[in-house]
C-alpha cells in the first residue's frame, strides 16, 4: 500500500525522531567523556612537562586510531589541541569508518570535531593521503589472541606491508615528519638471562620462527628493522615504543586479550574466568600512563631509538593481575579450560618484564597502581 504525500512526511519526521532518539541513547551509553574519571586521566596527560607547544598548527596522523590505545590517543589528542589551542589536524586513518564513527560518536558535529578527519583505507594496499604530515603514529593492525591463531598470515601482512607502504610514501615526500611506530614488548622472545628490571632496548631474545603464534612478534621485529632502515637510508625520522601489556576503559569488547575478557567480566559483575595456571610474569600499564609515555618518545625521543613503555609497579603475574581485579570488582576468580584454538594464540613466553628506564630518562613517569587503575576502570564502564 503506498503513503500519500502527507503521510510519507509523517512516517519520514517519525523515522528521523526514532533515529535521534537512539542516537542519544548510544551516546549516552558509550560516553566515556562524561565520567569525571577519564576527562581527569586526559587532564592529567596534558598537564605533563611535554613540549605540546611543538603540535601547534602541525597535522597528525593515526592508524589503529579504534583500538584500545588508539582511541585514548585520539581522545587525547583531541582535548590537548582544546585546551592549548594548538590548532592542530587530527586524520584518523582506518579500515572501517563506520566503527570510527561510533567509537568517536561524541566528538561527531562538535565544536572539537571541526578539525578531525576521518581517513578510509587498507594499510596493504596503495595508501592515498592527500595532506602532508608533521607526526604520524602508526598503530594499526593485529593484536589480539584469536588473530594471531586464525589469520597469521593477514597478522604479518598488514605489520610488514602496511609499515612499509607508509614509510615508503614518506620517503617521498618533501616534509618527512616524526613516524612513530607502536611495537610490543613481545619483540624480545625468551631472554636467556633476564635481569631484575627486565629487558632493556638493547637485549635480543629467540623467537622461534616455526611456531605460528610466532607471526606477531616477528612480524613487529621486521617492522622495526624496516623503521631503522628507513631511518639510514632516506633520513627519517622513525621511533619505536615497545609496549607492554596496556589495559583502559577504552577496550574493543570483541578483544580475546585476557585482559580484555577479565575487565569485561568484572565489569559485568561476574566471575573473572581464568583460562591458564596464570603463572607467566608481565609488565602492565594503565592507558593514561601509556598514552603519555607515547607522547614522551613523539616530542621528546630520539630519530631512530625505541623505547620500552611500562610501568615498574606493575610486574606481576596474570594471576595477579586478576586477583587484584576481582578483589576491587567484588568478584571470584576460577578456572576454565580452554580451547585448542584460544590456545595456539596464547603467548608461551613466561616472563615479559620490560625496563622502562630509558623511556624515564626523558622524563616519564608512570603514575597510576594497579588497584588504582582497576577501580577507575570500573567507574568509567559501570
Amino acid at each position: 500500500m503506498e503513503l500519500n504525500t502527507g503521510k510519507r512526511a509523517e512516517f519520514l519526521d517519525l523515522c528521523l525522531l526514532v533515529a535521534f532518539f537512539v542516537r542519544k541513547l548510544y551516546r549516552m551509553k558509550m560516553d566515556r567523556l562524561m565520567t569525571e574519571v577519564y576527562r581527569e586521566d586526559l587532564q592529567s596527560v596534558c598537564m605533563e612537562k611535554l613540549p605540546f607547544e611543538k603540535l601547534k598548527n602541525k597535522k597528525v596522523l593515526i592508524t589503529g586510531a579504534t583500538g584500545l590505545i588508539g582511541t585514548g590517543l585520539v581522545d587525547t589528542l583531541i582535548f590537548i589541541n582544546k585546551e592549548k589551542d594548538l590548532s592542530m589536524r587530527i586524520d584518523i586513518f582506518c579500515r572501517n569508518k563506520r566503527k570510527a564513527e561510533q567509537t568517536f560518536v561524541n566528538y561527531i558535529n562538535d565544536a572539537d570535531m571541526e578539525k578531525v578527519h576521518i581517513i578510509e583505507g587498507d594499510l596493504t594496499k596503495n595508501i592515498s593521503l592527500t595532506e602532508e604530515y608533521d607526526y604520524i603514529i602508526h598503530g594499526g593492525g593485529n593484536n589480539h589472541p584469536a588473530a594471531f591463531a586464525k589469520e597469521p598470515v593477514e597478522t604479518m601482512r598488514t605489520a610488514l606491508f602496511g609499515t612499509m607502504n607508509f614509510l615508503d610514501k614518506l620517503s617521498k615526500q618533501k616534509n618527512q615528519p616524526v613516524f612513530l611506530f607502536l611495537s610490543s614488548g613481545e619483540i624480545y622472545g625468551n631472554v636467556a638471562e633476564l635481569e631484575a628490571s627486565g629487558c632493556r632496548e638493547e637485549v635480543t631474545g629467540e623467537v622461534n620462527p616455526m611456531e605460528t603464534r610466532s607471526c606477531y612478534p616477528e612480524a613487529k621485529r621486521a617492522a622495526e628493522t624496516l623503521c631503522r632502515a628507513y631511518a639510514e637510508e632516506y633520513g627519517l625520522d622513525t621511533r619505536v615504543a615497545r609496549l607492554c601489556y596496556i589495559f583502559g576503559a577504552t577496550y574493543q569488547n570483541e578483544s580475546t586479550k585476557a585482559d580484555v575478557q577479565f575487565l569485561q567480566k568484572a565489569v559485568q559483575k561476574e566471575d573473572i574466568v581464568l583460562k591458564s595456571p596464570g603463572i607467566q610474569y608481565r609488565s602492565y600499564c594503565y592507558l593514561r600512563d601509556a598514552v603519555a609515555g607515547i607522547f614522551y618518545i613523539l616530542l621528546k625521543g630520539e630519530k631512530g631509538e625505541a623505547y620500552n613503555v611500562a610501568n615498574p609497579q606493575m610486574n606481576v603475574t596474570i594471576r595477579e593481575f586478576a586477583d587484584t581485579l576481582a578483589k576491587v570488582a567484588g568478584v571470584q576468580v576460577r578456572f576454565e579450560h580452554p580451547e585448542d584454538m584460544e590456545k595456539r594464540g596464547y603467548s608461551t613466553l613466561s616472563m615479559e618484564i620490560l625496563d622502562s628506564g630509558k623511556l624515564q630518562g626523558l622524563g616519564y613517569m608512570p603514575r597510576t597502581g594497579l588497584e588504582e587503575a582497576f577501580q577507575k576502570i570500573l567507574e568509567i564502564k559501570r
